[in-house]
């Protein structure tokens, strides 16, 4: 092979070498802890919703489920306008016993269509987590804005954070401590007292409850994520091209990650609360249930 032939081969290789390791790098930087984050949600919210039916019966999820819903399934609709799939019906809120439904949106598209296909349904299935992260943003900057500082708790994350135990451990320290930061800044006597503590508390919850794409939701994630995979690589080989870095480096959007999972964090920490209550309650209600009978 000619000497040029060969210099442009290496050339070529450690591009795509190169955007490769930076989509990974991307991908494990902030798309892994969002499906990670976006499961934790959703086994969290089932467990709730398995305490509650069992001790109160079904009609006790709608306690929980009157803001989440409409929420969750806003989100489907706005992303169905967006990603130009047909919207044959919805209902924002409609619980069904039956079914198991607390609301729908039922949309149809052109299989021939590579943008309603590919990209509108994967807009539509990932729609809830930046929905209910807008709300939770929008929430906190109104009920209580001292919390939205709780976005440092990420940082500027990069892969050395986990090039060793020692970097691992401390960046779990680190986590820790600004979580011991929240509770002690939420759960302090001027809010216990506020009207406006205890509203944010319980939208939190509601909109934190169905927050995370349902299991219907993640049937469809298989296309998002390979368009996904694809796209983030396509961007760092065209940043590697250009000479501008990685995604991981743009600022802008290193600060705009970091806040939106501090923010599903944030819900997450009520959630998990919330099922910790649901689940002392519940079991000392079953356990006097017994007793008496």
């Amino acid at each position: 092979m000619p000497e040029n032939y060969s210099e442009i081969f290496n050339t070529v290789l450690y591009t795509l070498l190169n955007s490769a390791y930076n989509t990974a790098e991307f991908l494990m930087l902030f798309v892994v802890p969002a499906v990670i984050l976006c499961i934790c949600l959703l086994v969290t919210s089932r467990w709730i919703d398995h305490k509650l039916v069992n001790t109160f019966g079904w009609r006790s999820l709608l306690l929980f489920a009157w803001l989440g819903t409409p929420v969750h399934e806003l989100s489907h609709l706005v992303a169905c306008l967006i990603g130009r799939n047909e919207i044959i019906e919805f209902k924002l809120f409609k619980p069904d016993k039956n079914t198991g439904s607390l609301g729908y949106v039922y949309h149809a598209y052109n299989k021939n269509s590579f943008y309603q296909r590919i990209i509108g349904n994967s807009l539509i299935s990932i729609a809830p987590f930046f929905g209910g992260s807008l709300v939770i943003y929008a929430l906190t900057y109104f009920l209580h804005p001292d919390l939205l500082s709780f976005s440092n708790v990420l940082g500027r994350m990069n892969l050395s954070s986990f090039a060793s135990l020692d970097s691992l451990l401390n960046s779990g320290q680190q986590i820790a401590e600004h979580i011991l930061e929240f509770w002690s800044t939420l759960f302090i006597e001027e809010n216990l007292k506020s009207w406006q503590f205890w509203l944010y508390l319980f939208s939190m919850i509601s909109v934190a409850f169905r927050l995370s794409p349902s299991h219907s939701d993640f049937q469809g994630f298989w296309w998002p994520a390979v368009f996904l995979l694809v796209t983030v690589f396509l961007v760092h080989l065209v940043l590697e091209l250009s000479g501008h870095g990685t995604i991981t480096q743009q600022v802008s959007l290193a600060e705009y990650l970091s806040s939106l999972y501090a923010l599903l964090i944030l819900a997450l920490l009520f959630l998990g609360t919330t099922a910790i209550a649901v689940t002392i309650i519940t079991s000392l209600i079953n356990v006097f249930t017994k007793r008496r009978t």
